[in-house]
């Protein structure tokens, strides 16, 4: 087992991981499954009005000023738990073997919701869901017509998910195999914890290795990690976590850096994979809306 390696210096740890998930699990012993690709299919025509797939829900925009604006798609579960990414048009072989799909994941612009352009569009659907004492990612993409509103299913995926770690303040880090054709990854998937001050993951945000930064607005944030670079790979997720009342108007908060990374040296059978947490900021004081959500400045932090 390889032991979760926690943030030093002047980083003050706080996680507080699982006693039956003290040390981070090997490789294999980390659940296995798959999450769904960008469409590298022709896109259809269009999709009849009747076609409808379980979980996509057309929804006006606020902004919609007319009937020909675009429309959006959201949760049509009463939980509304999911996250949501579109592809607008068609993949050449060129574009799949290009830099920038060479690894054709869903993961950029998750939100709890999609605009819709006009035609047909590929959208992605993913949700977390807890279940007799497992936890899975689902993921369904599905020709969404904007026209016709008919909604067509041609890919769907399950990631059973293992618990890594978890924070104080309910912030809890699933790992999981993910071995396909295009290669073989890792997928982290955080998922915070749903309070009245707040509801979902939109206060998060992923800074990885490469120097993108990739914002959520949805209900858990997933990133991909390459099993197969010589370097290793990884990321830094930032968070804030709301740590408990200050009075009635405001809250406690304070933010957290969670660390994954995998790697793997000659003398190492399989890849490793490792977490670490620690206190990216200082504790702070943020008011309560008259709805009794946070209230959040500039971009979220």
């Amino acid at each position: 087992m390889k032991r979760l390696l926690f943030a030093g210096g002047a980083l003050v740890v706080l996680v507080t991981a699982s006693p039956a998930r003290a040390d981070v699990p090997e490789w294999k012993d980390l659940a296995s499954g798959h999450v769904t690709s960008l469409s590298a299919k022709k896109f259809p025509a269009a999709i009849g009005a009747r076609e409808k797939v379980a979980g996509f829900r057309f929804a006006r925009s606020e902004r919609a000023h007319t009937k020909r604006d675009e429309p959006t798609i959201v949760d049509s579960k009463v939980t509304e738990a999911a996250c949501f990414s579109a592809q607008r048009q068609s993949l050449t072989d060129a574009d799949i073997a290009s830099v920038d799909h060479a690894f054709p994941e869903w993961v950029d612009g998750l939100s709890a919701s999609t605009r819709v352009s006009a035609g047909v569009n590929a959208i992605h659907r993913e949700e977390v869901i807890e279940e007799n004492g497992s936890v899975r990612l689902e993921s369904v993409d599905a020709w969404v017509d904007s026209r016709s509103h008919g909604v067509r299913r041609f890919a769907s995926a399950t990631l059973p998910l293992t618990l890594v770690g978890s924070t104080v303040g309910g912030m809890k880090v699933y790992a999981a195999r993910d071995e396909r054709s295009d290669g073989k990854f890792v997928q982290i998937v955080f998922v915070p914890k749903r309070t009245k001050e707040a509801p979902s993951g939109s206060l998060m945000t992923m800074s990885a290795t490469s120097g993108s930064r990739i914002s959520n607005g949805c209900g858990h944030h997933r990133a991909a990690l390459s099993a197969e670079k010589k370097e290793g790979d990884s990321l830094i997720l930032t968070a804030t976590l709301v740590l408990g009342p200050s009075d009635e108007k405001s809250v406690r908060v304070r933010e957290v850096s969670i660390q994954a990374s995998v790697s793997q040296t000659k003398s190492d059978p399989d890849p490793v994979v490792s977490v670490s947490f620690g206190w990216a900021g200082r504790e702070t004081t943020r008011t309560l809306g008259e709805d009794g959500s946070l209230i959040v400045p500039g971009d979220g932090f």
